[in-house]
């Protein structure tokens, strides 16, 4: 499992992203990690977990044990078949532990997940494999079926279950660099609205960086000397700096 000092050495993450995200998960928010086959979920959500208050209790699901918390943290680890991943979630709310991680989430237990996260009676920390270019966070979007108002369904859930959404590519330089940092922001004519916190930006065919877009998440009043780790992107008319009004991206994907 790799270290933070190590993901930064590969250009996975970016220091600026990495005090982020810790500031999230301090601030006890709903993580979802989407990635393919080929990144570096497992190192990426370990590192994430990483960062929980020591204090709190974590209880991990997994199908195979990847995960390495430090030894000072309150966790145990539930090594669990993809069949009994979705009881397994529903016994472990009953606990209440201050986190749940989820490494892999199978497909069969999206619905369940999206009903437990929903609840906001624990921190959740949750990864899934996608394929970004396709199919986005499909697997996570029909977790009630595939018609329009299934779809329309999962879609309010992941909004109101989760805060911010990471996802992560290979790159043609053969890195798996983060790709994207976006907020769940809203649920509005049946499609997510997506605020952009970090965006990754190709300097060339085998060159590139994950850069602030400078907008801060709606949850920005939450999060520990957020104005340090992340300034908001302001623009200059003469001697005065005045301060740029948020625009609001959607998250790039093409439809199912």
């Amino acid at each position: 499992m790799l270290t933070v000092d190590q993901l930064l050495y590969n250009r996975t993450i970016t220091p600026e992203a990495v005090g982020f995200l810790r500031a999230v998960v301090q601030a006890d928010m709903n993580v979802l990690l989407v990635s393919g086959d080929d990144t570096a979920m497992p190192d990426l959500l370990n590192m994430l977990a990483g960062f929980i208050r020591r204090e709190h209790r974590v209880i991990s699901i997994e199908r195979y044990p990847e995960l390495s918390l430090p030894l000072q943290m309150q966790h145990t680890c539930l090594t669990t078949p993809q069949a009994q991943v979705s009881a397994t979630l529903q016994t472990v709310t009953r606990i209440k532990p201050e986190y749940i991680v989820v490494n892999d989430i199978p497909t069969e237990a999206c619905a369940t997940l999206l009903d437990t996260a929903a609840s906001r009676e624990t921190g959740m920390l949750v990864s899934l494999r996608a394929d970004l270019n396709r199919y986005g966070i499909g697997a996570l979007e029909q977790a009630y079926g595939a018609s329009t108002s299934a779809v329309a369904t999962a879609r309010a859930q992941i909004v109101q279950s989760f805060d911010l959404l990471v996802t992560s590519q290979r790159h043609g330089f053969g890195g798996r660099p983060v790709k994207n940092i976006v907020e769940f922001e809203d649920f509005h004519n049946g499609e997510i609205v997506y605020r952009s916190i970090f965006d990754f930006k190709s300097l060339s065919r085998f060159n590139g960086d994950l850069t602030p877009t400078g907008h801060h998440p709606t949850f920005v009043d939450r999060l520990d000397d957020i104005d340090a780790i992340l300034p908001r992107k302001r623009r200059t008319l003469g001697n005065n700096t005045m301060q740029t009004k948020p625009v609001t991206p959607h998250f790039q994907r093409k439809p199912l």
